[in-house]
């Protein structure tokens, strides 16, 4: 649930890492999210993850960033 990956704090928004990521990497199973592990990049994993963090008037604290050594290998 996207309860479990976001949290809204005042005007910011703390996101899980680890359920992000595997929301990002694996899919949800029986959901239009698709798994995207074999199809981008660490570094184009990370760039979706900041965009889709930033988007929507979102901010996003600095430590909740993900960077490519972020990105669990396969």
């Amino acid at each position: 649930a996207a309860s479990d990956v976001y949290k809204r704090q005042n005007n910011s928004i703390v996101v899980n890492k680890s359920k992000y990521l595997k929301v990002l990497l694996n899919g949800v199973k029986g959901t239009a999210m698709q798994s995207f592990r074999d199809q981008l990049t660490p570094i184009d994993l990370a760039s979706v993850a900041t965009y889709t963090m930033y988007s929507f008037g979102n901010s996003v604290e600095i430590d909740q960033m993900i960077l490519p050594k972020d990105i669990p290998s396969k």
